[in-house]
């Protein structure tokens, strides 16, 4: 994403709507919580779903809200289907009889919880646990008075239902200045979240990278330093390699990669365009008039879907394009508005370790070192999900309950979806192999 000019403070809360993969456990009801027998599927004479009573329950009013807001705004329902087999039509009708049954917000939590799980986090699908409401409504707080955006999303999220239904206590989950992560691989410590070692045979330096840091808080000052005296030390010390371990990272701040691992190394702005597609639903729509609110934040320039070029995406899938109102363009890579030094700090080749894991923000950054040649990727085929904005937060208005998912189906240089696809290495290496040994291998044979 191209970021304009921010500041420190609102970085520092950047966590709110940062895109990690979630934690072990995200979107599975609670410890000691009942766990309803899922339903069957409708029959088949219900072509259009069961019948509901005359008046709702305000738990089946929130149940339907869901159900429509993602049928006009979730972008990725052909993913879905070839990922899961299931479309949101089916996922409705296989959950909706648990859901009738719902007396208490705390009864429809933990069923939309089993349909998170359903969607298997795809584009960033996820109905809230308790841990991550608190650390995103605690992250709007702290910015709400700098911010007209985060404002907005402390109200959202403040409401009594929300605070009732995921046991807000307002003391002890309030994270700090320093940022706090929804995901295991984005909670590394300041002082755990890099890794180095050198190889002096290959001429080569190696660091790894936990977590795309979502905060501008001590961890990411102290990894900015850090990082910056590895490159111009292998520099000075004549290494021709440095190689960087990401394998691990399931995402965190666009941020992170932009201005501490690349802009470092670079003396211009490098990065390509992406095509990506938007349902332009009334609640996407709005999300993006929020985000105009600060200048931080990127808002996509919707084009009306007819002027998408198919003939340059061949491997766009038609079923991609069901229901999608229009396109935009996602710039990835550095910004123009960065103080780039005269000379990189390091000056040899890059090589990049990825896999499965590497997701988000961490894939942003491994689709910009394929897309520019910034770096040799080496590993297995990462996550996706890389090219995009934040997802967006979705609030029921009778029980409270928190979820959210992302507006933007972006696409790979060729048209598949980055959700779906990630970016293929330029060295594979088979599942069980070790990529840092094949990566020294690699570069001990000139490749």
């Amino acid at each position: 994403m191209k970021y304009r000019q921010i500041s420190s403070f609102l970085l520092a809360l950047a966590l709110l709507l940062s895109g990690c993969s979630p934690a072990a456990g995200e979107g599975e009801p609670s410890p000691g919580e009942s766990e309803p027998a899922v339903a069957g599927a409708a029959p088949a004479e219900t072509p259009e779903g069961p019948e509901e009573p005359e008046e709702l329950s305000p738990w089946m009013e929130d149940w339907n809200l869901f159900w429509k807001t993602l049928e006009e705004n979730y972008p990725y329902e052909g993913v879905l289907y070839r990922a899961t087999g299931s479309r949101l039509k089916d996922l409705e009708l296989q959950y909706h009889d648990m859901a009738q049954r719902a007396n208490s917000a705390a009864d429809l939590l933990r069923v939309l919880q089993m349909v998170s799980n359903s969607f298997g986090y795809t584009g960033h699908m996820m109905v809230f646990h308790a841990d991550r409401y608190a650390s995103t409504y605690g992250s709007a707080l702290l910015g709400a008075g700098e911010s007209a955006y985060f404002q907005y999303y402390a109200e959202l999220l403040g409401s009594e239902q929300s605070r009732s239904v995921y046991h807000w206590s307002g003391e002890e989950e309030k994270p700090s200045a320093s940022g706090v992560s929804g995901s295991d691989s984005g909670s590394a410590a300041a002082g755990d979240n890099l890794t180095f070692a050198y190889y002096p045979e290959q001429s080569a330096a190696y660091v790894e990278v936990r977590s795309m840091l979502s905060s501008f808080g001590e961890g990411f000052h102290r990894d900015q330093a850090l990082l910056l005296n590895f490159f111009q030390t292998i520099e000075a010390e004549g290494y021709e390699n440095c190689i960087i371990d990401i394998r691990r990272n399931g995402g965190g701040s666009n941020i992170y990669s932009e201005l501490l691992l690349l802009a470092p190394n670079l003396t211009e702005a490098l990065g390509k365009t992406h095509d990506a597609l938007i349902k332009g639903g009334a609640e996407t729509l709005d999300y993006y008039n929020v985000r105009n609110r600060d200048a931080m934040y990127f808002v996509p320039e919707l084009r009306p879907i007819e002027e998408l070029d198919l003939d340059s995406l061949p491997a766009l899938e038609q079923d991609d394009l069901k229901g999608i109102t229009h396109c935009t363009s996602m710039y990835i890579g550095t910004s123009s508005g960065i103080n780039y030094p005269d000379a990189p700090a390091f000056s040899g080749k890059f090589w990049l370790l990825v896999s499965p894991r590497v997701y988000s923000a961490s894939e942003y950054f491994a689709v910009l070192c394929k897309d520019t040649g910034f770096a040799a990727l080496v590993g297995r085929t990462t996550g996706g999900d890389g090219i995009g904005v934040d997802p967006m937060i979705c609030v029921l208005p009778n029980s409270g309950i928190v979820y959210q998912f992302s507006t933007v189906n972006g696409l790979n240089l060729d048209g598949g979806s980055s959700e779906e696809m990630g970016t293929e290495p330029d060295i594979v290496v088979p599942e069980g192999g070790d990529a840092l040994e094949v990566c020294l291998r690699a570069i001990e044979e000139g490749r």
